[in-house]
């Protein structure tokens, strides 16, 4: 069967499984394709149907080794719920196998203690058949990638001598867009999509590297292909409505954020997207507004994604000259971390006086700016510098800090708000 066949024989069984579900009826499946629907889901980027479907697959196979894999994954990638993710974990029967140590080191991964994973699937690499080594070369390189981390997924590939398998094809192009080469990305996927025309990843990937090259209308294309095949992919709808917000065409963009929004209501992402959209077309109240809506959506586990909004919400906050605001949004940041700080440290936070000094900059608040300057430079200087180095000159030692900032004060306040 070819590639094509099976990609077609794929989106038979799809719509045979979503119109059984959306009627309130049972399909029953081979296990293999659930997990290929399941897979599908994930990939996608659609989490809850990812959960439920898997939810269904365990009715039918409780004990299958990939299914609770793909269970404590999500568990991990949608709810941030490693305890559980964990439990799953230890129902795998085989504790020495490698698909049990893989998924110890994703839950390791999603923990933040990569090189503690990286350590254990190198003695598993060590320790199997050379004939078993290029599949987890793969499988560790598309791992490390899932989670954003280019140069160990790049080491892993390269243990891997299937070159011309589509997986390494694609886990390739995926590190090369990571690491800003999109012009060789794209040609790679473009020849993925040459054998796989219905894949709807493929399109949407090629769709954001060619955003990222400028090519707009090619972008605007690929999510044209990737929505023919599936209408509510989220990713094709978003990155279509920037490149017609990037043309000129506002009206069309919020066509296509309106049924980004319709098919998947309290995205996060669609409303930062169109937040800058409207920014972009001179709106920044309607930006603000939307930035709201966003951190709304945003979940517990979702931190760095809130801060990210307050970012965009605090530099707009200054151009409307609403200082004020932007300050009071900083410093309820600032609150929190040192809260978060005081429970892990016992109260010792002082290595965040950069940060109240950057405030105190924006504010323009002289004596409070010299003398939390002066506590931070003393306890962490690698961290005043960290924060504090784009208002002063380039190339200016810490040590100078003090002295420039006694004179030059409404200079440094000026550069907070550039």
């Amino acid at each position: 069967m070819s590639n094509l066949e099976r990609e077609q024989e794929f989106l038979r069984q799809l719509r045979l499984y979503e119109q059984a579900r959306d009627n309130g009826r049972t399909v029953f499946m081979d296990v293999d394709e659930l997990c290929d629907i399941v897979e599908y889901y994930q990939v996608n980027g659609r989490l809850d149907e990812a959960m439920e479907c898997v939810d269904y697959a365990l009715t039918l196979y409780p004990d299958h080794t990939p299914l609770i894999g793909f269970k404590a994954r999500l568990l991990v990638l949608r709810d941030g719920n490693l305890d559980e993710a964990y439990q799953w974990l230890e129902r795998m029967d085989d504790h020495d196998g490698v698909d049990y140590h893989y998924l110890e080191a994703e839950l390791l991964i999603a923990e933040g203690q990569t090189e503690e994973a990286n350590e254990l699937m190198l003695e598993v690499y060590d320790n199997i058949s050379e004939d078993d080594r290029d599949d987890l070369g793969i499988d560790m390189a598309m791992l490390y990638a899932d989670y954003e981390q280019p140069e160990l997924a790049s080491e892993w590939l390269k243990r891997s001598d299937m070159t011309d398998h589509e997986d390494y094809q694609e886990t390739k192009a995926r590190i090369l867009a990571m690491e800003g080469n999109y012009a060789e990305a794209a040609e790679i996927f473009e020849r993925l999509i040459d054998e796989n025309p219905y894949s709807t990843f493929y399109w949407v990937q090629l769709a954001t590297a060619q955003f990222m090259l400028q090519r707009t209308e090619d972008s605007i294309n690929s999510c044209e292909y990737a929505i023919a095949i599936e209408p509510t992919n989220r990713e094709a709808l978003v990155i279509k409505a920037n490149g017609l917000n990037r043309l000129g065409n506002a009206e069309g963009a919020k066509e296509y954020f309106d049924l980004a929004r319709k098919y998947h209501p309290h995205d996060v992402h669609t409303e930062m997207c169109a937040a800058i959209a409207q920014l972009d077309n001179g709106h920044p109240e309607e930006a603000l507004a939307l930035l709201s809506r966003a951190e709304e959506y945003t979940s517990e586990r979702q931190s760095d994604l809130r801060y990210e909004i307050h970012v965009e919400q605090v530099r707009i906050l200054l151009k409307l000259n609403r200082t004020d605001e932007a300050v009071k949004m900083i410093e309820d940041d600032i609150s929190r971390f040192v809260g978060m700080s005081d429970e892990a440290n016992g109260g010792d936070w002082h290595d965040r006086y950069d940060l109240l000094a950057f405030v105190d900059a924006l504010a323009g608040r002289y004596e409070a700016f010299l003398d939390h300057l002066a506590k931070g430079l003393e306890c962490t200087p690698d961290k005043v510098v960290e924060t504090l180095a784009p208002l002063f000159p380039d190339g200016m030692e810490a040590k100078d800090y003090q002295e420039y900032a006694n004179n030059n004060f409404d200079t440094i306040h000026l550069k907070t708000r550039q």
